[in-house]
């Protein structure tokens, strides 16, 4: 499964890719800093997943959701935010979101946030709390 990870601050960035490298099978195959540098890299690396801030600046992550979705309509975008509150938003899913994730839930609520998603296993002997939180 081919990653795109994008937010805005570089050590989340350095954080998740990391994580996911060292805890998934996932291969990470790009980073963005906002949506434009988003749509741009899905256009050109064709991720299988993006997961991707929702506050950037330039374009957020609701506007690039839209345009990814358009461009490749089978990837999956999961929105790792501080705004978890969009979880039940039914605009979201109008946006092409598949799911989110708070990152008060950390990269190890990410990962099994995605194996759910994505049909796997969860791992529930990897310790709570490992990751970054933001």
């Amino acid at each position: 499964m081919r990653v795109l990870v994008v937010d805005d601050r570089r050590y989340v960035r350095v954080a998740l890719c990391g994580f996911l490298k060292l805890h998934t099978d996932f291969d990470v195959c790009g980073e963005a800093s906002d949506g434009v540098e988003a749509i741009t890299q899905a256009r050109k690396l064709h991720p299988d997943l993006v997961v991707m801030d929702l506050a950037m600046p330039t374009l957020t992550g609701a506007e690039a959701a839209l345009v990814i979705k358009n461009i490749l309509p089978d990837v999956r975008i999961v929105m790792f935010t501080l705004n978890g509150d969009l979880a039940g938003n039914p605009m979201v899913k109008n946006l092409g979101v598949d799911l989110v994730v708070p990152k008060a839930e950390g990269a190890t609520g990410l990962i099994n946030a995605l194996r759910a998603l994505l049909g796997a296993p969860v791992d529930s002997n990897q310790p709570p709390g490992q990751g970054s939180n933001d």
